[in-house]
């Protein structure tokens, strides 16, 4: 599946997720005629809704009666028939003028309203209650293209002109059912078709051809146009250098399809075809000049004939070397390239798990057996998430500029996130030098390293412990008992990460930052040792070095050097003797947690040789939703 069907299907499927789960609501599948009863779930609909609308541009949501019949009139309303809820607040009375130029536009919704009757006369036919279908597998319908009461596009101009292109759009449809397995109504979601339309790029352009629906790039020629029917039964028809037609999973009873044409005019002007022309013609040049070469070079050789033999051999294999190692080269960025798109197409599948996990997360506190299941949902669409990371940062082939920063500002940030996440069982401090040295470095590759030892360290602890985070100037002077010989003399900026928890042994502490070994230990998991090494490689890109000391059952201890950036004046200064008063820092207790359950489980804890707090485990996955580096 292409870039373009790939967006197409996760924005369908993203809808269709959020109206099943609309559908699965006690509220919502209790709800009576006009949603007097409604208040429960009215605010968990409100969030999907505004998800969608914020995320796909979804206009409207409403919950619409088995029985809806637009063209009847309410006996209690006086009116004609309406659903029994709408969510709309985005949209009502908002239109594409100016605030000077603000139209009195009418909301017309009877275009939806007749869509929405012929689709629940479908579903009372196919799916009237809940045994003509397995499981979650719900019955979902797209309509065909309509005018929708969605006004936010539309414009005096498209007025005067009867332009009603700005409002088409479609309506998407998932039945709900009663406690009893009967239908009881459908969960309906209004998008308009210029949303659309945004996603794709030319020449790439969706059919439905049961709704007589038709989603193309604003740019696509009028020809493909007019040889759509065509396009659909043949794939080498004159005029066209390439059509690809394949079916598009949407889950809908009417059939889609994608289609790429590429009309020949418009491929002989494309950037493309000009390259490889180039290109051609310079290769031929090159082999032109070679053969030449190597004619005179023969020639002249002729008196010594196995001389000028053994010439040649040697001239076709350095040759057919250097077409290798270009080969490989091209080879190396197309594959860079492919694992760049993959992984962002992997991350657009995770960040709805991500988002919607988050979401029943707060609503499954009461059900712990639930809760523990949807924990394990997110941890590993978090580890997933990593994984993307990991393959973007090998992939990478630009080197970020570094720049000036203050790592007080990024290890702050740190606390802030790890104090929204970590559970209550694990007790977070921090200590901060007020008066932290400047760096030169790239903030989001640091951030992941701190962020990356601190998951290590909460999965260290699952029965809780203390996680601590602290940030000191050093300086290294070679003849101070705080001296590290792995330093050269200076000044650094030092990071500490350590925790309370189950230990590294010694056999995996000398392994674990090798990326050729194939060492395997329980107590590095799947994955464990490439992440290390990559830590390793951002912290030696700083021109730092990263030291672990460990005890088992004790705790570990994660300690980063990064050279500070000071000025002669400035080291000049720092380098007389310091004041026998003890160096001041600034201790950021997290105040939502609690304290560590008992005094005996603080006294298992064992300070490394580099820092006075306990050190800190493996990395496991950053948080979600981190930047891509």
């Amino acid at each position: 599946m292409g870039k373009n069907e790939e967006i197409i299907h996760t924005h369908l499927n993203i809808i269709y997720n959020s109206l099943r789960t609309i559908a699965l609501l006690p509220g919502v599948q209790q709800v009576d005629r006009y949603g007097t009863n409604f208040n429960d779930s009215e605010i968990t609909v409100q969030e999907i809704y505004n998800n969608l609308f914020s995320s796909i541009s979804v206009s409207e949501i409403y919950i619409v009666p088995e029985s809806l019949d637009p063209d009847r009139i309410d006996p209690n309303t006086g009116k004609p028939e309406a659903p029994i809820k709408s969510f709309d607040n985005f949209i009502s009375g908002k239109t594409g003028d100016t605030e000077k130029d603000k139209i009195n536009l009418e909301e017309v919704e009877h275009f939806e309203y007749q869509e929405m009757k012929k689709q629940l006369e479908y579903f009372h036919r196919y799916f009237g209650n809940v045994d003509n279908f397995t499981n979650l597998n719900f019955p979902a319908l797209v309509s065909q293209e309509i005018i929708t009461c969605d006004n936010s596009e539309m414009t005096a101009l498209d007025i005067e002109k009867k332009n009603d292109n700005p409002r088409q759009g479609v309506i998407y449809s998932v039945p709900f059912y009663g406690s009893n397995g009967v239908l009881r109504g459908m969960i309906t979601a209004v998008l308009r078709t210029s949303v659309l339309s945004k996603l794709l790029e030319y020449p790439y352009f969706i059919l439905n051809s049961n709704h007589g629906f038709t989603l193309s790039h604003p740019d696509t020629p009028q020809k493909i146009h007019d040889d759509l029917s065509t396009l659909l039964e043949e794939e080498n028809l004159p005029g066209y250098a390439y059509i690809k037609s394949v079916p598009l999973d949407i889950k809908d009873e009417g059939k889609w399809r994608v289609i790429t044409a590429i009309p020949e005019s418009v491929w002989l002007e494309s950037s493309i075809y000009k390259s490889i022309k180039l290109n051609s013609r310079w290769i031929w040049m090159i082999g032109t000049l070679l053969s030449l070469s190597l004619a005179t070079f023969v020639w002249s050789l002729m008196y010594s004939r196995t001389r000028a033999l053994n010439l040649l051999a040697q001239m076709r294999s350095a040759l057919e070397a250097s077409q290798r190692q270009l080969f490989q080269t091209q080879k190396s960025d197309f594959m860079n390239k492919v694992i760049q798109q993959t992984a962002n197409d992997f991350q657009s599948h995770i960040t709805p798990i991500l988002a919607y996990s988050n979401l029943l997360l707060g609503k499954l506190t009461e059900l712990p057996g639930e809760f523990k299941k949807m924990e394990v949902v997110k941890k590993s669409a978090e580890r997933a998430s990593q994984v993307i990371n990991q393959l973007l940062l090998l992939s990478k082939t630009a080197v970020p500029e570094k720049s000036k920063i203050n790592l007080s500002e990024i290890i702050t940030k740190t606390h802030q996130a790890l104090s929204q996440i970590l559970t209550d069982k694990v007790v977070l401090s921090l200590e901060l030098d007020p008066q932290l040295f400047p760096i030169m470095g790239v903030a989001s590759h640091l951030e992941k390293v701190i962020m990356n030892l601190a998951f290590n360290a909460r999965d260290a602890m699952p029965s809780g412990g203390k996680l601590s985070l602290i940030a000191t100037n050093h300086q290294e002077s070679k003849n101070t008992e705080t001296e590290v010989p792995q330093l050269t003399k200076g000044f650094y900026v030092k990071i500490v990460v350590s925790d309370t928890g189950t230990g590294i042994s010694e056999e995996v502490l000398n392994k674990m930052f090798d990326s050729s070994s194939q060492a395997k230990s329980s107590q590095v998991d799947t994955g464990e040792e490439i992440k290390l090494f990559t830590l390793h490689a951002i912290v030696a890109d700083h021109k730092g070095i990263i030291l672990v000391n460990s005890e088992l059952n004790k705790g570990t201890t994660f300690t980063v050097f990064i050279p500070a950036l000071v000025d002669k004046s400035m080291e000049a200064l720092l380098s007389q003797p310091a004041p026998e008063t003890p160096e001041q820092v600034q201790e950021i207790p997290l105040e939502t947690k609690p304290e560590p359950p008992s005094e005996a489980a603080a006294e298992t804890s064992s300070p490394a040789p580099e820092t006075p707090t306990p050190e800190a485990p493996k990395p496991e996955e950053p948080i979600s939703g981190e930047p891509t580096t």
